[in-house]
């Protein structure tokens, strides 16, 4: 993370306790019907903690995320098996969050929840990519195979890299990477998010495409009173 965003590195360990945060602005092309049009992204990055005595504290970071990078070391073992929990673990915590509890977004995650009718599986539809850190070492010190990777990449229907914070190797082009598939994430959500909540409902208070009442107000009267016929003003 502080590679991608301040281009530095540092060989000293410093554990992570609850989350760590850094934001970074962006231009990221996309192309529409073969038009390239550049679009300003602001991405807030958090890191959650990994250890086990911190791992609590990461949880109320996942509600409202737009995309999970997943990262491991190549030549940890342990790194590599212990994907599948935070997968899990992210995953229950998207699907269990309610409007009420999660500040970053969650109104508008629990929005698409309803409008899909599904939850778990490929309902929140949140993207994965999966990050092999360390690749600047020798094949010697790999724990990990690039095959195997890939192969549990393609499990999570997401994208792979390998990477080191060390050298720089992919990291700008996995965070790039991230940024498009949160970018088309959110932008889904918009789409399908019900619009016929008026504030005060638990859905945000979004008032946009708001129909009102078929009422209309008979201005030959003295007053402004509603009138619930169906006839012109």
């Amino acid at each position: 993370m502080h590679r991608y965003v301040k281009n530095q590195y540092t060989g000293q360990y410093k554990a992570t306790i609850g989350a760590d945060f850094l934001p970074k602005q962006i231009t990221i092309h996309t192309n529409n019907n073969n038009i390239t049009t550049p679009q300003n992204v602001t991405l807030q990055i958090w890191d959650t903690a990994g250890q086990e005595r911190f791992q609590s504290l990461g949880k109320a970071f996942y509600r409202g995320s737009d995309v999970c990078i997943l990262v491991y070391d190549v030549t940890d073992r342990m790194s590599f098996d212990g994907l599948s929990k935070w997968k899990e673990e992210f995953d229950s915590c998207i699907e269990g969050g309610s409007a009420s509890a999660s500040a970053r977004g969650g109104g508008m995650y629990m929005n698409n929840r309803i409008q899909n009718g599904s939850v778990g599986g490929g309902g929140n539809n949140v993207k994965f990519v999966l990050i092999a850190n360390k690749a600047d070492k020798d094949d010697s010190a790999r724990a990990v195979s690039k095959e195997e990777g890939m192969a549990y990449a393609a499990s999570l229907g997401g994208e792979f890299y390998e990477c080191s914070a060390k050298t720089a190797i992919n990291v700008e082009q996995a965070f790039v990477a991230a940024t498009k598939l949160g970018l088309e994430y959110n932008n889904r959500k918009r789409m399908s998010a019900p619009m016929m909540h008026g504030a005060g409902s638990g859905y945000g208070g979004n008032m946009q495409g708001y129909v009102p009442p078929q009422r209309t107000v008979d201005l030959n009267r003295g007053n402004s009173s509603m009138s619930d016929s169906g006839e012109c003003c």
